[in-house]
């Protein structure tokens, strides 16, 4: 149906989307940079310096972050409380290229770019890890439903007097326009369009 110009931008169920994704994501990350070492029984990144070469560490914190973002595009296909995300992705080939295009360019950038991006390669384990940790967005989308969406704060609507207001500056443009059209005629002469009547007035002014 049509929306309302009044009608706020974000409705509730993105509202409802955005704060899970906000809540599970900032999870996983604090968890990565604080435990991340231990559960991958690597090196650690933290407290070495600007002047440290790159980490595992850091670098699976930076890989589970752009995974999870591009998942959480696939998640963002339906915003009105939809619960199969993933209906009618096959009919958008540009939106399907655009996703794995940009995986794989994350993969080669995480395993080739080197001091350049300030990573490391990672084993073929931590690449999947982080692949689960992205799908693990797509499960929160879809627990997610079990929220009421009335339980979500609504966003303030635009005020209908802003768009009063817009629409009767329009119609005293438009009637401003109509008079300056009306006084290149003379008032005993039949009213010409704008062009025609510019015309027979220089040819006035001539003779």
């Amino acid at each position: 149906k049509p929306y309302s110009q009044s009608e706020s931008l974000i409705s509730p169920f993105m509202v409802r989307n955005i704060l899970a994704q906000f809540f599970y994501q900032s999870i996983v990350l604090v968890t990565l940079i604080f435990e991340g070492d231990q559960i991958f029984e690597i090196p650690t990144g933290r407290q070495l310096g600007h002047a440290a070469d790159p980490t595992q560490h850091y670098t699976i914190v930076f890989h589970a972050f752009v995974v999870m973002q591009l998942f959480n595009e696939v998640s963002s296909r339906k915003c009105n409380g939809e619960i199969n995300i993933l209906e009618g992705i096959e009919r958008n080939w540009l939106f399907s290229s655009i996703l794995v295009g940009t995986l794989v360019i994350q993969y080669i950038l995480v395993q080739f770019a080197g001091d350049f991006a300030q990573v490391t390669p990672l084993t073929i384990a931590q690449h999947g890890a982080c692949i689960l940790l992205g799908l693990g967005g797509i499960g929160v989308a879809l627990l997610v439903h079990l929220i009421p969406v009335d339980w979500m704060p609504k966003m303030p609507e635009s005020r209908p007097e802003e768009f009063e207001q817009e629409e009767s500056e329009k119609d005293a443009d438009v009637g401003d326009e109509k008079s300056e059209d009306r006084s290149i005629t003379s008032p005993h002469e039949p009213m010409l369009p704008n062009g025609v009547a510019t015309v027979a007035l220089e040819e006035k002014e001539h003779v």
